[in-house]
């Protein structure tokens, strides 16, 4: 090999090094720009930062975690200087969190139950964190914050229903009504604080995922949800966390109400899911037609009777393992 060869092909790789340089400053440019416009977007217009760690989970796995990190605190810095501290603040401790675990498990190839779970528990501290900081820094309080738009929203209502003349009974039922809603909703914040994070890291885990077949970038798939299915030793835990209950019933150590509500709320939507993952095997089995399907989906808004029947076929399933899924693990 001449002299001009070596140099021409050490001229080549530096050109390849350079050029996937540019590439990888281009994309977290880019990137940068998108999270920007998505937390301009979720402030203003629509909800759209539920999908706020996509970008950093695309870049990190496209490129590295650091180039996918610096996109995160640039994008936050730039947002607190259009938005104001607050957003920034609150970018900072909700969703750059999550943004980044995420980010980093993926691009490392770590399963996706392990990855979920993760940026589950991170957003739970990161929504803490939130409730926390609004007390110290604004004197806001989470509850009294939440009470106030409860309490907007019956208002306006209220002036509707008295604008058509309705009977006074009316109101008067409205406004019970509306009272044990917010309670009850009070009470059980936070089950619904941890449904919230695992519904949005499972959501940007899957998002993620079709994105990254296009991109022709590889995360590992979720397994197939007809196959979904809780720990084996879940009987166990949940027989652990009854007794718990009943330890702490004659104790003022947690409120005991609040605490049997939260519970009762977590295992119904747990046992939801396992529900709906049998709906779907199903559904699979005996090849459905997608009318029937769609069908099906309707009726759990619509028809309440639904959502107990599926409630009680993942209790069924858990007990009596209809999709043999256990024996195929023992095998």
């Amino acid at each position: 090999m001449t002299k001009n060869q070596i140099t021409g092909d050490n001229n080549g790789v530096i050109h390849n090094m350079n050029r996937k340089k540019t590439n990888r400053l281009t994309d977290g440019a880019l990137i940068t720009g998108i999270m920007v416009i998505f937390s301009l977007i979720g402030t203003f217009v629509l909800p759209i930062d539920i999908i706020y760690p996509l970008p950093a989970i695309i870049l990190a796995k496209r490129h590295d975690f650091k180039i996918s990190l610096m996109a995160i605190i640039s994008a936050i810095a730039i947002t607190t200087m259009i938005i104001g501290v607050q957003a920034g603040l609150y970018y900072i401790c909700l969703y750059a969190p999550i943004s980044s675990v995420m980010a980093f498990l993926i691009s490392k190839d770590k399963k996706p139950s392990f990855v979920i779970s993760a940026g589950t528990i991170t957003f739970i501290l990161s929504f803490i964190l939130i409730i926390f900081l609004m007390q110290l820094i604004m004197g806001v309080s989470f509850t009294e914050q939440m009470e106030g738009v409860f309490k907007e929203t019956f208002g306006l209502q209220e002036s509707i229903i008295s604008k058509f003349g309705s009977i006074q009974g009316d109101t008067e039922l409205l406004k019970e009504t509306y009272n044990t809603l917010i309670e009850t909703i009070f009470n059980i914040i936070p089950a619904m604080i941890i449904i919230s994070s695992l519904a949005l890291s499972a959501l940007n885990y899957l998002i993620s995922y079709k994105f990254s077949r296009r991109l022709k970038i590889d995360i590992k798939p979720l397994e197939d949800f007809s196959k979904f299915s809780l720990p084996d030793n879940f009987s166990i835990g949940m027989l652990i966390i009854i007794v718990c209950m009943l330890l702490l019933r004659n104790t003022n150590f947690v409120n005991y109400d609040i605490l049997y509500i939260n519970m009762v709320y977590l295992l119904s939507m747990v046992f939801f899911i396992q529900g709906l993952a049998l709906v779907r095997f199903l559904f699979i089995k005996y090849k459905v037609s997608k009318g029937i399907k769609i069908l099906v989906v309707i009726s759990f808004f619509l028809i309440p009777i639904v959502f107990t029947i599926i409630i009680f076929m993942g209790v069924a399933e858990i007990l009596f393992d209809f999709r043999k899924l256990r024996r195929r693990k023992i095998k």
